[in-house]
C-alpha cells in the first residue's frame, strides 16, 4: 500500500467514541483502531489526501450549497456494499440538508468507488448569533460520514471520515456620522 493509502485506512478505521468528550475539530474520525487499520479491506480517501470532507470558512449571503467527492476503496478479492449516512451537528439550522449520492455503495474488488457529498443551507439568516462572552469562538457543522458495511467478513469494519464547514453570517454593522464637541 501506499503511504497514501496507509494514513487513509488508519483515519477511516479510527473511532469516535474511544476519546472522551469527542467532536470532530479536535478528534477529527477518532482514536486510531490499530488492529482495523492494519487488516481492514477497505478504506476512504480524497484526492488531496487530507482524508476528509472539509467545506471551509463560508460567509453565507443567501441559499448556499457545495459537494465535495470522498472515494472508498476495495482492496479485497470480493464485492463490498456499504450503506452510507452521515452523523452531524447541524447546529439547528432548518432547511439544512447533508444529500450523499450514491447512499448506497458498492464497490467491486480491486476498485474505487466515488461517493458525493452536498450540503445545502436554504436560510443563513438563522445561524447562531455571534456572543460577546464566546471569545470569538466559531460555530461549525461537523460530524461524520459513515461507511456502514451491510455484511461482516475478515478485515471488513464501518469506517468514517470527518466532515467540517464553518458558516458564517453577513454583518450589518452601519456607520453614523459622529459630531465632534470642542472643549
Amino acid at each position: 500500500w501506499s503511504p497514501n493509502a496507509v494514513k487513509a485506512a488508519l483515519m477511516s478505521t479510527a473511532n469516535p467514541s474511544g476519546v472522551g468528550d469527542w467532536n470532530v475539530r479536535r478528534g477529527g474520525t477518532g482514536m486510531v483502531a490499530a488492529r482495523a487499520a492494519t487488516d481492514t479491506v477497505a478504506y476512504l480517501s480524497t484526492r488531496d489526501g487530507r482524508d476528509n470532507l472539509s467545506f471551509g470558512f463560508r460567509q453565507l449571503r443567501g441559499a448556499w450549497s457545495d459537494t465535495r467527492t470522498i472515494r472508498l476503496t476495495n482492496t479485497s478479492n470480493s464485492n463490498l456494499t456499504y450503506d452510507l449516512s452521515t452523523q452531524l451537528d447541524t447546529l439547528g439550522l432548518s432547511g439544512f440538508t447533508a444529500h450523499l449520492e450514491p447512499s448506497v455503495a458498492r464497490v467491486e474488488p480491486h476498485s474505487s468507488r466515488e461517493i458525493e457529498v452536498t450540503l445545502r443551507i436554504r436560510d443563513p439568516q438563522h445561524l447562531p448569533d455571534a456572543l460577546s462572552d464566546d471569545a470569538g469562538g466559531l460555530s461549525t457543522i461537523s460530524g461524520l460520514l459513515i461507511a456502514t458495511p451491510r455484511s461482516a467478513a475478515a478485515g471488513v469494519y464501518t469506517l468514517r471520515a470527518a466532515l467540517l464547514l464553518v458558516p458564517y453570517g453577513i454583518s450589518d454593522v452601519q456607520a453614523r456620522s459622529v459630531e465632534s464637541h470642542d472643549a
